[in-house]
């Protein structure tokens, strides 16, 4: 088997007036830049909703916190036993 056609429509052929070839170096550091603007921007998305969710666990442990108090208080010192 030969080398192949030149000739042949599989052939690459410029386009007259086109922007030209593009680096694959250059095509491969902007990919590695977007993936990791990405992952950044998940990072910092993902810390954001991290302290969102320290904050309400916060709030929601001072809730649980006066509501157990308001309970104690409003049993009486011996349990609640009936002394008849």
């Amino acid at each position: 088997m030969g080398p192949p056609n030149q000739d042949s429509s599989s052939a690459y052929r410029g386009v007259p007036g086109g922007a030209g070839d593009q680096s694959g170096t250059l095509l491969l550091v902007e990919a590695y830049a977007a993936i990791w603007l990405l992952v950044f921007a998940l990072i910092l998305w993902t810390l954001r909703r991290q302290r969102q969710m320290n904050v309400r666990i916060a709030a929601l442990e001072t809730e649980l916190q006066r509501a157990r108090d308001g309970a104690d208080a409003a049993q009486p010192p011996d349990g609640g036993a009936d002394r008849s």
